[in-house]
């Protein structure tokens, strides 16, 4: 019995372990949906964001920035990390990840200007 809380507290380690890689596969792969639909759109689409969202379920998004320049765009997703719910402790543990994806602007898709 004096081993239970000790394998308790492993276990919700590796769960907490396994949440964070979940929180960071899950928003590398939504900047990327996102840095590929911005890329093969014209200037001033916002379908990047949708994308994002849809990619990130689950996830709670912070903030999304898109940086454009005539060859790349570049798409940046915070996220708030996914973590073990517990009493009292949760309020403690506030912990955020910035996901960054940059892809080539397709062809004959170079930034408009006004």
């Amino acid at each position: 019995m004096a081993l239970f809380p000790f394998i308790l507290f492993v276990f919700l380690f590796v769960w907490q372990v396994g949440l964070a890689a979940y929180t960071v596969v899950v928003a590398e792969s939504a900047a990327r949906d996102g840095a590929r639909v911005a890329s093969s759109a014209r200037g001033g689409d916002d379908r990047y964001e949708e994308a994002i969202r849809h990619s990130a379920y689950g996830l709670t998004i912070k903030q999304i920035d898109k940086e454009e320049d005539d060859d790349r765009v570049t798409v940046t997703l915070t996220v708030d990390m996914v973590n073990v719910r517990l009493p009292l402790i949760n309020r403690a543990i506030e912990l955020q990840y910035t996901a960054r994806a940059t892809m080539p602007r397709e062809a004959g898709l170079a930034t408009e200007s006004p």
